[in-house]
């Protein structure tokens, strides 16, 4: 098969601050279990032109942003040329390197044939076996079992084996902000350097994987059902068409699916939570991943139910909870507002009984991409509709007219 030399690829028109790896790669390697190899790959992938294939970057990349010295540096990505993760170009040279990172399918494919190349006469032999029908001995289910380990067995649910399909891997980009590698303005180090140099392997893995489902425009950050915080909610008081309802922080939750799929088997100690959440927690403390408060028409998990808007976040979102809050406060006598001083309020017409407030998982990095973009410019219009229709709920002119007179407020338990 022929290769391109990446001399072209590389002088291709640079794309802006962001990158593209793939997702089954990308838990390719993970699953080695080798930290400097993981970042390596990652700086190594920033250095991609707009095709996110070919890069010049190289040990020298890899020291410059992770922190990895020389020699440590070389061996790291060594070890993904022999793993077959990167290739060397036709046109590199040890002066002026050039490294092509080898597509999802290529590399599937390739892993494929150096397991059936690793094959015992013994084991061939049994994989015919299987490939005609012929039922296996009893000696033989310990090495059934390890050529299933191996991804060269299927076993069904009843005990049977097959032989899997060749593999099909389809391209699954995580597009990724550039700040990961080369980090945002200010004085901290840039993430993937911090999380290198805390050594756990988990938490660069998640936060990697987070980004495959962080969609601003439909949830305003991670899809609930993945990850998320609850609410405890309490009805407070009622004036006119409104229902003041008090939200308080309550607990994490989320699915073994998706980016914390590769989480579920992760060894747990006696007596401790899932060890996924110490991941979750440790990205929290480096500032790299927040919970967004977010209205919601219902339970956005278990219906169909849409955003409404955030009550946090960025500097226009954090304004609208404030003024979301402050029109609950206008509805409530004093003496109810002295219990609602630790929690958000938000007054909501009657005709939405089943409001929520849920914690949306927001990465704190964003790629600079026309997305991303655009879910900003429908954010700030967004927050100034919310931040004029409480402020008129404040002011006591809401345009609707229906704010009542104190004397009728009722109130919740």
């Amino acid at each position: 098969m022929a290769r391109a030399s990446g001399r072209s690829a590389l002088n291709m028109k640079r794309r802006g601050d962001f990158f593209a790896i793939d997702r089954w790669t990308w838990g390719q390697i993970c699953d080695r279990n080798e930290m400097n190899g993981a970042v390596a790959y990652l700086i190594l992938a920033h250095g991609t032109g707009a095709d996110n294939r070919y890069t010049n970057w190289s040990v020298k990349a890899v020291k410059t942003y992770a922190g990895i010295r020389w020699l440590r540096g070389l061996t790291a990505v060594d070890s993904l040329v022999r793993s077959g993760f990167l290739r060397r170009t036709q046109s590199a040279t040890k002066e002026k390197p050039c490294y092509e990172l080898v597509p999802a399918d290529e590399l599937a494919t390739l892993q494929y044939e150096r397991n059936h190349a690793t094959l015992t006469d013994y084991e061939r032999l049994l994989l015919e076996c299987v490939r005609v029908g012929k039922p296996p001995s009893r000696s033989a289910r310990h090495s059934l079992e390890q050529l299933a380990l191996r991804g060269l067995l299927v076993k069904s649910p009843n005990g049977d084996y097959s032989l899997p399909d060749k593999p099909s891997i389809e391209r699954d980009p995580i597009w990724l902000p550039g700040s990961l590698v080369t980090g945002a303005k200010g004085p901290e180090d840039a993430p993937v350097r911090r999380l290198r140099a805390a050594g756990d392997l988990w938490n660069l893995r998640m936060l990697i994987d987070l980004y495959h489902d962080h969609h601003l425009g439909d949830y305003g950050g991670l899809n609930p059902l993945v990850l998320r915080q609850s609410y405890e909610r309490e009805l407070v008081g009622e004036r006119g068409i409104y229902r003041v309802w008090a939200f308080r922080p309550g607990s994490y939750s989320g699915v073994f699916e998706g980016p914390l799929g590769p989480h579920r088997h992760r060894p747990k100690e006696t007596g401790r939570d899932h060890p996924v959440w110490d991941s979750v927690h440790a990205l929290q403390a480096q500032g790299l991943l927040s919970f967004i408060p977010h209205l919601f028409e219902g339970d956005p998990v278990n219906s169909q139910a849409e955003l409404i808007h955030p009550c946090a976040g960025e500097p226009t979102e954090a304004e609208l909870g404030l003024a979301a809050h402050r029109a609950g406060l206008a509805l409530l006598p004093a003496f109810k507002r002295e219990n609602c001083e630790a929690c958000w309020l938000a007054p909501v017409e009657k005709t939405i009984p089943n409001i929520q407030m849920v914690g949306i998982a927001r990465l704190r990095h964003r790629p600079h991409t026309r997305k991303t973009s655009a879910w900003y410019a429908e954010l700030n219009s967004t927050c100034e509709h919310w931040i004029e229709h409480y402020s008129s709920i404040e002011s006591g002119h809401p345009k609707d007219g229906n704010v009542l007179p104190l004397s009728t407020v009722r109130y919740g338990s």
